[in-house]
Protein backbone atom coordinates (compact mmCIF):
# COMPACT_ATOMS: atom_id res chain seq x y z
CA UNK A 1 0.00 0.00 0.00
CA UNK A 2 2.62 2.73 1.30
CA UNK A 3 4.45 1.77 -2.28
CA UNK A 4 0.98 2.87 -4.41
CA UNK A 5 1.73 5.88 -2.36
CA UNK A 6 4.32 6.72 -3.74
CA UNK A 7 3.60 6.27 -7.13
CA UNK A 8 0.38 8.67 -6.94
CA UNK A 9 2.25 11.93 -7.67
CA UNK A 10 4.24 10.50 -10.84
CA UNK A 11 3.35 11.97 -13.81
CA UNK A 12 2.51 8.72 -16.35
CA UNK A 13 1.12 9.20 -19.94
CA UNK A 14 -0.43 5.93 -21.90
CA UNK A 15 -0.09 7.20 -25.61
CA UNK A 16 -0.56 3.49 -27.23
CA UNK A 17 -4.26 4.05 -28.13
CA UNK A 18 -2.99 7.49 -30.37
CA UNK A 19 -2.90 8.15 -34.00
CA UNK A 20 0.21 8.15 -35.34
CA UNK A 21 1.68 8.83 -39.23
CA UNK A 22 5.45 8.20 -40.32
CA UNK A 23 7.11 11.65 -41.59
CA UNK A 24 9.55 11.96 -44.51
CA UNK A 25 12.64 10.84 -42.36
CA UNK A 26 11.72 7.60 -41.30
CA UNK A 27 13.15 7.35 -37.98
CA UNK A 28 10.76 10.07 -36.79
CA UNK A 29 6.48 9.73 -36.26
CA UNK A 30 4.30 12.32 -35.95
CA UNK A 31 0.85 12.48 -33.38
CA UNK A 32 -2.33 13.34 -35.10
CA UNK A 33 -4.27 12.98 -32.17
CA UNK A 34 -4.51 15.08 -29.03
CA UNK A 35 -3.31 12.74 -26.42
CA UNK A 36 0.29 13.78 -27.14
CA UNK A 37 -0.10 17.31 -26.79
CA UNK A 38 -1.97 17.00 -23.78
CA UNK A 39 0.27 15.24 -21.92
CA UNK A 40 3.26 17.06 -23.42
CA UNK A 41 1.50 20.20 -21.79
CA UNK A 42 1.56 18.52 -18.53
CA UNK A 43 5.08 17.37 -18.74
CA UNK A 44 6.32 21.12 -19.67
CA UNK A 45 4.33 22.47 -16.50
CA UNK A 46 5.67 19.64 -14.37
CA UNK A 47 9.28 20.89 -15.30
CA UNK A 48 8.50 24.50 -15.03
CA UNK A 49 7.35 23.63 -11.31
CA UNK A 50 9.54 21.36 -9.80
CA UNK A 51 11.78 22.58 -7.55
CA UNK A 52 14.52 20.13 -7.37
CA UNK A 53 17.43 20.81 -10.17
CA UNK A 54 19.14 17.84 -11.88
CA UNK A 55 22.99 17.60 -10.58
CA UNK A 56 25.86 16.10 -13.25
CA UNK A 57 25.83 13.49 -11.75
CA UNK A 58 22.13 12.52 -12.81
CA UNK A 59 22.30 14.56 -15.61
CA UNK A 60 25.67 11.92 -16.85
CA UNK A 61 23.62 8.67 -15.85
CA UNK A 62 21.13 10.08 -17.73
CA UNK A 63 22.77 10.85 -21.02
CA UNK A 64 24.80 7.44 -20.65
CA UNK A 65 21.64 5.64 -20.85
CA UNK A 66 20.33 7.01 -24.07
CA UNK A 67 23.22 6.68 -25.77
CA UNK A 68 23.38 2.98 -24.58
CA UNK A 69 19.81 2.36 -25.75
CA UNK A 70 20.40 4.49 -29.33
CA UNK A 71 21.27 1.63 -31.28
CA UNK A 72 18.36 -0.54 -29.94
CA UNK A 73 15.93 2.02 -31.05
CA UNK A 74 17.46 2.49 -34.70
CA UNK A 75 17.51 -0.50 -35.30
CA UNK A 76 14.22 -1.12 -34.55
CA UNK A 77 12.89 1.77 -36.15
CA UNK A 78 14.31 0.98 -39.93
CA UNK A 79 12.80 -2.51 -39.53
CA UNK A 80 9.44 -1.73 -37.42
CA UNK A 81 6.67 0.24 -37.74
CA UNK A 82 3.87 0.61 -36.19
CA UNK A 83 0.84 2.87 -36.50
CA UNK A 84 -3.33 3.29 -35.72
CA UNK A 85 -5.33 2.08 -38.65
CA UNK A 86 -8.96 0.89 -39.70
CA UNK A 87 -8.87 -2.39 -40.90
CA UNK A 88 -11.48 -2.68 -44.49
CA UNK A 89 -11.91 -4.79 -47.07
CA UNK A 90 -13.07 -5.08 -50.75
CA UNK A 91 -16.58 -3.49 -51.66
CA UNK A 92 -16.99 -7.02 -54.51
CA UNK A 93 -15.50 -9.93 -56.21
CA UNK A 94 -14.96 -7.26 -59.23
CA UNK A 95 -12.85 -5.33 -56.58
CA UNK A 96 -10.62 -8.13 -55.57
CA UNK A 97 -10.07 -9.48 -58.96
CA UNK A 98 -8.91 -5.84 -59.84
CA UNK A 99 -6.04 -6.30 -57.73
CA UNK A 100 -5.22 -10.01 -58.40
CA UNK A 101 -4.53 -9.10 -61.64
CA UNK A 102 -2.51 -6.52 -61.19
CA UNK A 103 -0.48 -8.58 -59.19
CA UNK A 104 -0.46 -11.44 -61.58
CA UNK A 105 0.99 -9.08 -64.24
CA UNK A 106 3.52 -8.00 -62.35
CA UNK A 107 4.85 -11.14 -61.21
CA UNK A 108 4.62 -13.91 -64.18
CA UNK A 109 5.53 -16.86 -61.94
CA UNK A 110 1.95 -16.84 -60.37
CA UNK A 111 -0.23 -19.97 -61.87
CA UNK A 112 -3.77 -19.29 -60.02
CA UNK A 113 -5.18 -15.83 -59.19
CA UNK A 114 -7.38 -17.40 -56.97
CA UNK A 115 -4.33 -18.03 -54.42
CA UNK A 116 -3.77 -14.36 -54.90
CA UNK A 117 -4.77 -12.49 -51.46
CA UNK A 118 -4.36 -8.56 -51.66
CA UNK A 119 -3.52 -5.89 -49.34
CA UNK A 120 -3.68 -2.15 -49.78
CA UNK A 121 -1.31 -0.07 -47.27
CA UNK A 122 -1.82 3.63 -46.27
CA UNK A 123 0.20 6.26 -48.42
CA UNK A 124 2.40 7.18 -45.89
CA UNK A 125 4.19 4.11 -46.10
CA UNK A 126 5.47 4.59 -49.17
CA UNK A 127 8.46 6.51 -47.07
CA UNK A 128 9.24 4.28 -45.30
CA UNK A 129 10.03 0.82 -47.67
CA UNK A 130 9.26 0.20 -51.40
CA UNK A 131 7.21 -3.26 -51.36
CA UNK A 132 6.75 -4.98 -55.03
CA UNK A 133 3.93 -6.23 -56.00
CA UNK A 134 3.03 -9.45 -55.43
CA UNK A 135 4.65 -9.17 -52.25
CA UNK A 136 3.77 -12.05 -49.54
CA UNK A 137 3.62 -10.93 -45.91
CA UNK A 138 2.27 -12.97 -42.96
CA UNK A 139 -0.54 -11.63 -41.23
CA UNK A 140 -0.86 -12.25 -38.01
CA UNK A 141 -3.07 -11.54 -34.75
CA UNK A 142 -3.74 -12.38 -31.27
CA UNK A 143 -3.95 -16.08 -32.44
CA UNK A 144 -1.28 -18.49 -32.77
CA UNK A 145 -1.70 -19.57 -36.28
CA UNK A 146 -0.88 -16.34 -39.01
CA UNK A 147 -2.51 -16.15 -42.20
CA UNK A 148 -0.70 -14.20 -45.54
CA UNK A 149 -1.54 -11.99 -48.31
CA UNK A 150 -0.07 -10.13 -51.13
CA UNK A 151 1.13 -6.52 -51.81
CA UNK A 152 -1.38 -5.21 -54.05
CA UNK A 153 -0.26 -0.99 -53.69
CA UNK A 154 -0.41 1.71 -51.97
CA UNK A 155 -4.21 3.37 -50.83
CA UNK A 156 -4.47 7.29 -51.35
CA UNK A 157 -5.68 7.44 -47.67
CA UNK A 158 -3.21 7.09 -44.51
CA UNK A 159 -5.60 5.85 -42.09
CA UNK A 160 -6.86 2.44 -43.92
CA UNK A 161 -5.33 -1.11 -44.47
CA UNK A 162 -7.43 -3.56 -46.85
CA UNK A 163 -7.01 -6.81 -46.51
CA UNK A 164 -8.76 -9.94 -48.06
CA UNK A 165 -12.11 -11.38 -46.49
CA UNK A 166 -10.38 -14.99 -46.73
CA UNK A 167 -6.99 -13.28 -44.59
CA UNK A 168 -9.17 -11.76 -42.27
CA UNK A 169 -11.62 -14.57 -41.35
CA UNK A 170 -8.20 -16.85 -41.18
CA UNK A 171 -6.89 -14.88 -38.19
CA UNK A 172 -10.71 -13.11 -36.60
CA UNK A 173 -9.79 -9.63 -37.88
CA UNK A 174 -12.93 -7.59 -38.24
CA UNK A 175 -13.46 -4.88 -40.99
CA UNK A 176 -14.27 -1.65 -39.68
CA UNK A 177 -12.39 -2.21 -36.22
CA UNK A 178 -9.16 0.08 -35.36
CA UNK A 179 -6.26 -1.77 -34.74
CA UNK A 180 -2.42 -1.16 -33.33
CA UNK A 181 -0.36 -2.23 -36.26
CA UNK A 182 3.02 -3.07 -36.44
CA UNK A 183 4.70 -3.80 -39.88
CA UNK A 184 8.30 -5.96 -39.64
CA UNK A 185 9.36 -4.75 -42.84
CA UNK A 186 12.47 -6.85 -42.78
CA UNK A 187 10.75 -10.00 -42.02
CA UNK A 188 7.66 -9.21 -43.86
CA UNK A 189 5.01 -9.66 -41.14
CA UNK A 190 2.23 -7.68 -40.77
CA UNK A 191 0.78 -7.65 -36.89
CA UNK A 192 -2.48 -6.86 -35.65
CA UNK A 193 -1.38 -6.29 -32.26
CA UNK A 194 -5.02 -4.68 -30.62
CA UNK A 195 -8.00 -4.04 -31.41
CA UNK A 196 -10.03 -0.80 -30.68
CA UNK A 197 -13.54 -1.52 -31.40
CA UNK A 198 -15.42 1.17 -34.77
CA UNK A 199 -14.51 4.32 -33.82
CA UNK A 200 -17.24 6.24 -32.33
CA UNK A 201 -16.61 9.58 -33.81
CA UNK A 202 -17.41 7.94 -37.29
CA UNK A 203 -21.33 8.29 -37.92
CA UNK A 204 -21.09 6.87 -41.24
CA UNK A 205 -19.87 3.81 -42.22
CA UNK A 206 -18.25 3.63 -45.72
CA UNK A 207 -16.37 0.10 -45.95
CA UNK A 208 -14.55 -1.38 -48.81
CA UNK A 209 -11.82 0.36 -51.03
CA UNK A 210 -13.95 2.90 -52.87
CA UNK A 211 -13.52 5.32 -49.66
CA UNK A 212 -10.42 6.86 -50.82
CA UNK A 213 -8.83 3.68 -51.93
CA UNK A 214 -7.86 3.96 -55.17
CA UNK A 215 -4.25 2.42 -55.91
CA UNK A 216 -0.80 3.74 -56.68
Amino acid sequence: MKFRDELTDLLHADLSNEVVLPTDDSKKIKFISDGFDAVFLKLVRAIRNNSKAINKTEKEEIIKSIKSSQPIIEKNSNTIHRGNYELIGFNSTESRLKYQKLISKEDKTIEEIEELRPILLPASLKSIAKFKKGQRFEIQSDLPFPSYGHFAGYRIDDLKIAIDKKTREEVFLRAGNFYQVEIDIKENIIRFVNSFGTDPNDKIKSGGEKNYALAA
